[in-house]
């Protein structure tokens, strides 16, 4: 049997088929009833002997996924099942084989995948299952586009609470210390300067902690440290550059002695 490219195949949706997508998407159509006698002849030269089950499951581990199409003249419907390793192989082939088959008419989509073991369904027959067909296709998009909108909101969030005159991005241009000590003093209030470290308070919420020298440069890559900040031992830390020349952190609250 000779492989085809995509581009030059055409899939009749109003015929039923039976067919493997192999590990490079190529689709093979096979006879009805005949997934077994087609797969157990790709793996003819295995050890596998006769045992379709071993076959089976080696074929879908290695990304072959099985699909039967079958096409319903009097309801003008097709229904789509197909089966594969794990559910983002399963969303592949939908998107690179069957994308124009999906387009038109009234289709039911039945997935199946077997790491781990789930399955899910999906209709066109409405708007509705539609753009929950489209939103299963598009999850990765959908989900960079989330983080990045929600990286912007907290980019907006954070810059509301600084003073009007105040911006980040600017303040992040500046080089020199004395600048960005001049920037600081004339948009924020200074509350405490120690031998390595300048702490201007942003608002009620947090502080921005400007390091002075080699000694400040280490407090601020203590207080930036992951695993400190995963187990929240030192005050979150919100912003900060990647030479750790300052800081935008959360502001500490003093602790008091209590006398019982």
């Amino acid at each position: 049997m000779t492989k085809k490219p995509l581009t030059e195949q055409y899939l009749n949706d109003s015929e039923t088929f039976w067919a493997w997508v192999s590990p490079d998407n190529i689709l093979y159509k096979v006879p009805k009833l005949n997934h077994q006698g087609f797969i157990m002849r790709q793996y003819k030269d295995k050890d596998f002997g006769w045992d379709y089950d071993r076959v089976f499951d080696r074929a879908i581990r290695e990304n072959w996924v099985r699909v039967i199409y079958v096409y319903f003249p009097n309801s003008y419907r097709g229904e789509l099942s197909i089966n594969g390793y794990d559910r983002d192989r399963v969303k592949q082939v939908l998107k690179v084989v069957f994308k124009d088959l999906l387009k038109y008419g009234w289709k039911t989509v039945y997935i199946d995948y077997e790491d781990p073991k789930g399955s899910e369904h999906f209709s066109t027959k409405d708007s509705a299952g539609k753009f929950k067909l489209m939103q299963f296709l598009n999850e990765e998009k959908k989900n960079i586009m989330e983080d990045i909108l929600k990286s912007k909101i907290r980019k907006i969030i954070r810059e509301m609470a600084y003073p009007t005159s105040f911006n980040m991005e600017e303040f992040k241009q500046i080089r020199s210390f004395s600048e960005r000590v001049r920037y600081c003093e004339n948009r924020l209030r200074r509350i405490s300067s120690g031998s390595g470290r300048i702490v201007y308070q942003i608002d009620d919420q947090k502080v921005l902690k400007l390091a002075k020298n080699q000694k400040g440069i280490a407090q601020n890559e203590v207080e930036s440290d992951n695993f400190l900040q995963s187990y929240s031992i030192v005050a979150r830390v919100f912003e900060g550059d990647d030479n750790d020349t300052f800081v935008e952190m959360e502001l500490a609250k003093k602790c008091f002695k209590i006398r019982l």
